[in-house]
């Protein structure tokens, strides 16, 4: 984050929010509005406008007359809103996605495939000549994650670990001394911070997705050569969709067919390629659902981790 964030915000997001407070009442059943957090409000801005204009179009003759953006600084914001009635659609991985149906009454809508991949997974990595070859070898060491929010390189790795009975401690630095009996665990802040650092011997292990491991750019090929996979999670929804609780049924099910069919229209290719290369909208699966449910349990179960990181 810059030393200039507040200016940029305030520039970014002084439209979308003088438009939302400019908004009669009576006008905020004809505007559809899709919200995510962002720290990037200008990258974001224009991921998303294109794909909630096209899916307003589809609406119109339910008296939907256009789609607007609004961004939050964080889960919590964007969990008011949602609650509030402020926006009626958002995106995010399947752990922030949980947050805001337990705080806001969010219904979860759909599945994406995001950057055309349906399903992704958390790989625990270590350096090759390290003896980790487990979990449970963590056990006084210290383990890189990304951030508090991270799906696959957080809620995934630390669930797993709980599951195990592994007792956990956050560490401030990778420099700190771990704690005997318990697994270590640091934020890294980037995926590229985890390889590198585990790389470097700062720490013993790291987890990200496995698609951050296939990238260049988060696991160059100079550090991923030093490196090896030893243990990985059962997968999980790339991306999912939400809609808030009070949304009309009539809306709600005639965006979800909208976004189900949007792979076969031609006129909505530049508004999926805008959405993070979104390849396709599909039903969630029996499958999908489990995990989900899994998931609601087990914020529930670990409610003080997420709430004091």
């Amino acid at each position: 984050m810059t030393k200039h964030w507040g200016l940029i915000w305030w520039v970014c997001l002084v439209g979308i929010w003088g438009w939302n407070s400019a908004v009669q009442a009576t006008d905020r059943d004809h505007v559809l509005i899709l919200g995510k957090v962002s720290t990037t409000p200008r990258k974001h801005y224009r991921m998303l406008k294109p794909i909630v204009e096209y899916a307003a179009r589809h609406l119109r003759d339910l008296g939907i007359e256009k789609g607007e953006v609004l961004l939050a600084r964080d889960q919590w914001e964007l969990g008011r809103m949602i609650r509030s009635g402020e926006v009626d659609w958002v995106t995010d991985s399947i752990f922030p996605a949980m947050l805001w149906v337990q705080m806001s009454n969010a219904e979860v809508f759909l599945k994406r495939w995001k950057t055309g991949v349906a399903n992704y997974h958390t790989v625990f990595i270590a350096r090759k000549d390290s003896s980790i070859e487990s979990p449970g070898d963590l056990l006084g060491k210290t383990l890189a994650l990304e951030d508090p929010g991270s799906t696959t390189a957080f809620f995934l790795p630390v669930i797993e670990l709980l599951q195990r009975g592994y007792p956990l401690k956050r560490l401030a630095s990778p420099k700190d001394p771990p704690e005997r009996g318990k697994i270590n665990y640091v934020f890294a802040r980037s995926e590229i911070n985890i390889s590198m650092w585990v790389s470097k011997g700062l720490v013993l292990g790291g987890a990200y997705n496995n698609l951050d491991w296939e990238a260049k750019d988060q696991t160059p090929p100079a550090v991923k050569k030093e490196l090896r996979i030893f243990y990985r999670t059962a997968p999980v929804p790339r991306m999912l969709e939400l809609v808030r609780g009070g949304l009309g049924t009539v809306v709600k099910e005639r965006l979800r067919r909208v976004l189900l069919n949007a792979h076969l229209d031609p006129t909505a290719k530049e508004a999926l390629k805008s959405y993070q290369k979104t390849k396709r909208f599909e039903s969630l699966s029996p499958h999908d659902r489990e995990v989900i449910q899994m998931t609601q349990e087990m914020i529930g179960k670990y409610r003080d981790l997420w709430l004091y990181q």
